[in-house]
């Protein structure tokens, strides 16, 4: 069983990572169709080991002494297939790529998820945005495996909300995007703008796992985390080697020798300040457990 899959073992989790940090994964596979997708998943089921489903590791914590699982990286998953009216998509596709592509091919839509250093699949799973879009509105179905079996669930029958999908129990395989025609040279203009706009306000130059915290709703306002610890001092504190960015306080930057212990202590650091003013914050970073 599993062959044909290429297999990684003790295979550096801070490889896969944006903020470069995580121990290592007992076994790492890398299915290339989603029928070895249903390879791995039956492997981890039938011997009894914790899966973790895996994308471009931009909003995942590994933890400093690893994990003692199957890591199925899904970076294989990446074939695009075009469309008049759109594209489908592999959930292992990243979506700075996904935008290169679809500029040269003039399809417009997503030009503001350029700079997002996440994969499709990740996109969907927790229904990533910017600038106001979330990717659930170019949704038209999500190809998944569930319970053993490959579904495709319409766009109607997924519960998106603001940075959730419902589709935590399943492993996203693949996603037909709905998209537009342009010019090339007017998609590149927009994906410049965006991602421009992007470095100027994010610490872009330096590792990070994103927006640590989701947006929360107190008194029927929408609150932003980031003006919340901004207002209360907290950029430019640092604990080891994780900082509250200076140019954003809601990403935690490492200087390079950060480690998970690190982010934790300051994830429950900013929590409890907020907690002692009465909110409780809802992370959007996952800590995955060794």
């Amino acid at each position: 069983m599993l062959n044909k899959i290429d297999i990684k073992y003790n295979e550096k989790l801070s490889k896969y990572s944006s903020i470069n940090i995580g121990g290592n994964a007992r076994m790492m596979a890398f299915p290339k169709t989603s029928k070895e997708v249903r390879e791995v998943v039956d492997f981890a089921n039938k011997t009894e080991q914790k899966l973790f489903v895996l994308g471009n590791g931009s909003n995942t914590l590994f933890d400093d002494e690893g994990f003692d699982g199957i890591v199925l990286n899904t970076q294989m998953l990446n074939k695009i297939r075009y469309f008049k009216t759109g594209v489908y998509v592999g959930s292992g596709t990243k979506l700075f790529y996904l935008n290169i592509k679809l500029c040269q091919a003039g399809l417009s839509g997503l030009e503001w998820s350029y700079g997002i250093p996440g994969s499709v699949g990740g996109a969907v799973l927790m229904n990533c945005g910017s600038f106001e879009n979330d990717i659930s509105n170019f949704v038209c179905y999500v190809d998944v495996l569930k319970n053993g079996k490959i579904v495709r669930l319409k766009r109607q029958s997924i519960n998106f909300a603001y940075r959730f999908s419902g589709l935590y129990d399943c492993v996203i395989l693949g996603v037909r995007l709905k998209l537009k025609q342009d010019n090339p040279s007017n998609i590149e203009k927009r994906m410049n703008f965006f991602f421009d706009k992007k470095k100027a306000l994010q610490p872009y130059e330096v590792p990070s796992l994103g927006s640590v915290f989701k947006h929360t709703i107190i008194d029927g306002k929408t609150v932003f985390p980031a003006k919340m610890i901004d207002n209360m001092g907290l950029k430019g504190v640092k604990i080891g080697g994780i900082e509250i960015s200076k140019k954003h306080a809601g990403f935690f930057v490492s200087d390079g020798t950060a480690t998970a212990k690190d982010f934790k202590q300051m994830t429950a650091f900013v929590e409890n300040k907020m907690k002692e003013k009465g909110i409780t914050l809802e992370r959007e970073v996952v800590f995955l457990k060794k």
